[in-house]
C-alpha cells in the first residue's frame, strides 16, 4: 500500500513538474512573439496630397499594426527623392511616373515599383499669362517644367496634339517651387506641373495668369512607389515589402472617404493650407492596381521617351513592376504585362 501511494505521489509530481515547465515554455514563447522587433523602413516622402494613402496608414496606425516601423524622410519631388535613394538610401521611395521609368531605364535598373498609389489627368495643370489665350500662343514662349517628370511629358503631349513643335517653345528647367515666383515675375509665360502649383501661382500672382488646360485627354500620370530588387529579393525585404502593401492599401481606403483627416495631417506635417489639399485631392483615383490601364499607360510613356531621347528602345515592363504585394491584396488587380514597348 506505502509502495501504492510513494509511485502516485511520484507521478503526480511529474506530471505537476511538466506542466510547469511546459507553462514556462509556452510563455517564453510568447514573450518571444510579443517582444520581436518591428521591421524597420525608411520611406521617402513629400509634400504631395496623392501620397494621401501612406499618410492615413501612418496616422491610423496601420503600418504598426503590420509590425513595420516607418521613419518617412520629405522631398520636394520624386525627381530629388530618386538621387538619394539611387546613391543607396532608403527602402520604399515615392515618385512619379516618367522619374520612375527614366531612373529605372537609364541609371536603377535594379527600381521596382511595387504599387501604384494614384493616377489621374485633371491634377496636371498648365497656367500662363493672360495675354496666352490658345495653344498657339505659346510660340515664341519660356515655359517651365522640371526636367525628367510629369510636367515634361505634359507639355511634349499638349504640344504635338495642337501641332506645335517642341522648338515651338523654350523650356527652362525649374524646380516645381520656382515655377510660380518664376511665371508671376515674368522669367516664363507659362508652366506645366501639377497641383497645388496651380493654386499657389493663382495666389501669388492674382489675375495675370490663368488656367490654360489640365492634362485630360494628353497624359494620365501617375504616384507610385518603388523599391529595390535586390531588396525584394531578401526574406526581410519582401515581407516587409508585402506588409508595406497591405497597410497602404488599408491607408487607401480612409483616405478616400475622410478628407478631413487627410487635411489635418497635411496641415500637421506640411504646412499645408485647406485649398491646397481640396485642389490635389478632389481628382485623385486610387487603384492600386497593375491593370491594363497601367500597362496602357506606362507603354505610351516609354514611347514618348524614346522619341524624346530620354532613353534608349523598348520598356520590357515585366522588369518594371513586383507585383506579389498587390496579388497578395486582390490577384484580380494584376494583368498580364504587354510585350516589349
Amino acid at each position: 500500500m506505502m509502495a501504492t501511494a510513494r509511485a502516485w505521489t511520484a507521478w503526480a509530481l511529474t506530471v505537476f513538474c511538466s506542466a510547469l515547465l511546459l507553462t514556462a515554455f509556452s510563455g517564453r514563447q510568447v514573450d518571444a512573439q510579443s517582444a520581436k522587433a518591428p521591421l524597420k523602413i525608411v520611406v521617402f516622402d513629400g509634400p504631395s496630397v496623392d501620397h494621401d494613402a501612406v499618410w492615413m496608414a501612418i496616422a491610423k496606425g496601420f503600418y504598426k499594426e503590420e509590425g513595420l516601423e516607418v521613419t518617412t524622410r520629405i522631398f520636394p519631388s520624386g525627381t530629388v527623392a530618386f538621387q538619394s535613394f539611387h546613391a543607396g538610401e532608403g527602402d520604399i521611395i515615392m515618385g512619379g511616373e516618367l522619374s520612375a521609368l527614366s531612373r529605372w531605364r537609364n541609371s536603377d535598373p535594379d527600381y521596382r515599383v511595387i504599387m501604384d498609389l494614384e493616377r489621374d489627368s485633371q491634377s496636371y495643370i498648365a497656367v500662363v499669362r493672360n495675354d496666352i489665350k490658345t495653344a498657339a500662343d505659346l510660340k515664341g514662349k519660356t515655359i517651365g517644367v522640371l526636367k525628367g517628370a510629369s510636367g515634361q511629358w505634359f507639355l511634349s503631349e499638349y504640344l504635338a496634339k495642337n501641332h506645335l513643335a517642341e522648338s515651338d517653345v523654350t523650356v527652362k528647367n525649374l524646380g516645381n517651387p520656382v515655377l510660380p515666383v518664376a511665371l508671376c515675375q515674368g522669367d516664363i509665360q507659362g508652366l506645366f506641373s501639377w497641383q497645388p502649383r496651380g493654386t499657389r501661382t493663382m495666389a501669388i500672382c492674382g489675375k495675370d495668369v490663368h488656367y490654360l488646360s489640365n492634362a485630360e485627354g494628353y497624359m494620365r500620370g501617375y504616384n507610385l512607389a518603388g523599391a529595390r530588387a535586390s531588396w525584394l529579393a531578401t526574406p526581410e525585404g519582401r515581407e516587409a515589402a508585402m506588409r508595406f502593401v497591405k497597410a497602404t492599401a488599408k491607408g487607401s481606403k480612409v483616405a478616400a472617404s475622410d478628407f478631413a483627416a487627410v487635411y489635418a495631417y497635411a496641415k500637421e506635417k506640411f504646412g499645408m493650407s485647406e485649398e491646397d489639399v481640396k485642389e490635389g485631392y478632389k481628382y485623385l483615383v486610387r487603384p492600386l492596381a497593375f491593370d491594363a490601364g497601367f500597362f496602357s499607360d506606362f507603354c505610351s510613356l516609354s514611347q514618348w521617351a524614346q522619341s524624346a531621347d530620354i532613353i534608349k528602345g523598348k520598356s520590357d515592363l515585366s522588369g518594371f513592376v513586383w507585383t506579389d504585394g498587390i496579388k497578395a491584396v486582390d490577384p484580380k488587380l494584376v494583368a498580364v504585362t504587354p510585350p516589349p514597348c
